[in-house]
């Protein structure tokens, strides 16, 4: 059984991007956890679910929690 090396990199490239998105999630995750051990709170928090969203969250928490 021959496997195609386009499908191998494909699988490679995709399983890369799922890890990344949940290495960002995790990440929001704890910035939200630490400014709660901080005693501040969030007034809404969802998981983004492309990079795009997840970039416009990692600002307002810095923005929000005075990192910036």
């Amino acid at each position: 059984m021959r496997t195609n090396l386009r499908e191998i990199v494909g699988q490679v490239v995709q399983t890369s991007k799922q890890v990344a998105d949940s290495a960002s999630q995790l990440a929001a995750q704890a910035e939200q956890t630490a400014a709660g051990a901080k005693g501040q709170e969030l007034r809404y928090f969802t998981i983004p679910h492309n990079r795009k969203d997840m970039e416009l969250l990692k600002e307002r928490l810095l923005i929000n929690f005075g990192a910036v």
